[in-house]
């Protein structure tokens, strides 16, 4: 095993002892790790100068010169929340250990403003807010970034180099990763859950899943192979060569072009449907569009489920009659319980979401879930 690597690993190891314990020497630290005291304590002193830990001076036996204990930190860290949303408004949030909000502040940075200038101010908000609580250390900065602003959606990253600018200028990891990503980092950090999965069918489709709490590398790769399932083997080509697949049904204006096209065969003048209401108005155009959706839907809930093994699955839609039926049409397969729940958003869950995803990654991931 590499150097690097193996290192690595044993930090992390050493994290975890740490802050699942009420103390620990570094004799102990050593032991428990497998490692050579000497290297054991150059360990410590790197966690200790990161702050997610602390050492204090063990109580006097009377023989001897006292060690130093190795104990958690976590109470006096916060940790940064970045999102940035499809129309470059910018919110920066700041969250304790336990998911608590400290701080939220905005930033609306102006298209015309240079990559340099946004990336001052981004790094000017993070600094004014982290200012206001003194006695606590910046632990780790979660960045999402809007799926329209980065490839594939996007002809290039408007944000590249966005992580390494912070990290320089704040000395702590940066965690990257979408907004579907943190919407699933915010349900997971309020429910405890740590493997769920959060579908959205907006104006594409996109996937959040969490797994032991993490979320899925090549996020766009597992939403592609999501937005290409077959619901409809008698459907129509897709561009992607296969026919009848998920996207060309269920997003918002694939729903729209079909209620139109109903509309235009039966002669109804009605204007269409906003889908984002909580009501849409019963007619049987809507209907019959509800039980498809509702269907196609509930498939695409299955094979979330057979392929990535979660506890629940959220589905982001408005909680109206055309989206429901959905919850009526899911049937586990063997046997397995899995919950379906309508999930409203909004950019403060997504702000939350990218604070938790800090704090988890950075802590939380180290620290072993009690089972009661």
């Amino acid at each position: 095993m590499p150097d690097k690597l193996k290192k690595s690993r044993k930090l992390a190891e050493l994290k975890g002892l740490i802050l699942n314990s009420s103390g620990v020497s570094r004799g102990e630290a050593a032991r428990l790790a497998d490692l050579d005291i000497r290297t054991a304590g150059i360990y410590l002193e790197e966690l200790c100068r990161s702050e997610m830990i602390r050492k204090e001076l063990e109580p006097s036996s009377g023989k001897g010169r006292p060690g130093f204990i190795y104990l958690p930190n976590t109470d006096k860290l916060m940790f940064a929340g970045i999102s940035i949303t499809r129309d470059n408004l910018i919110v920066c949030r700041i969250d304790d250990i336990n998911n608590k909000e400290l701080y939220t502040g905005e930033l609306n940075c102006s298209t015309e403003s240079s990559k340099l200038t946004v990336f001052n101010e981004i790094l000017g908000e993070i600094g004014k807010a982290t200012a206001l609580f003194k006695g606590r250390t910046l632990a780790a900065v979660g960045l999402s970034v809007s799926r329209w602003l980065q490839p594939p959606m996007a002809s290039y990253d408007v944000y590249s180099g966005l992580s390494d600018v912070i990290g320089r200028q704040t000395g702590v990891r940066v965690y990257r990763d979408n907004l579907i990503n943190s919407r699933a980092y915010q349900i997971g950090a309020i429910s405890g859950k740590r493997n769920l999965a959060v579908i959205h069918p907006g104006n594409v489709i996109e996937l959040g899943v969490l797994k032991d709490g993490k979320a899925l590398s090549s996020p766009f790769e597992h939403e592609f192979r999501l937005a290409h399932l077959t619901v409809d083997e008698n459907g129509p080509t897709c561009y992607c060569g296969k026919s009848g697949c998920l996207e060309n049904y269920v997003t918002d204006k694939a729903l729209l072009e079909q209620i139109k096209r109903e509309y235009d065969l039966k002669g109804i003048r009605d204007e269409l449907p906003d889908l984002y209401e909580s009501f849409i108005r019963e007619n049987p155009v809507v209907e019959k569009i509800a039980v498809k959706t509702g269907k196609y839907l509930a498939r695409a809930c299955e094979y979330v489920v057979e392929l990535y093994r979660p506890e629940i699955i959220y589905l982001m839609v408005p909680d109206n009659n055309l989206y429901r039926k959905t919850l009526e049409y899911y049937k586990p397969k063997n046997g397995v319980p899995l919950e379906i729940a309508v999930l409203p958003s909004g950019l403060e869950e997504l702000v939350a979401g990218t604070a938790a995803m800090a704090v988890f990654l950075s802590a939380k991931q180290f620290i072993k879930v009690k089972n009661n």
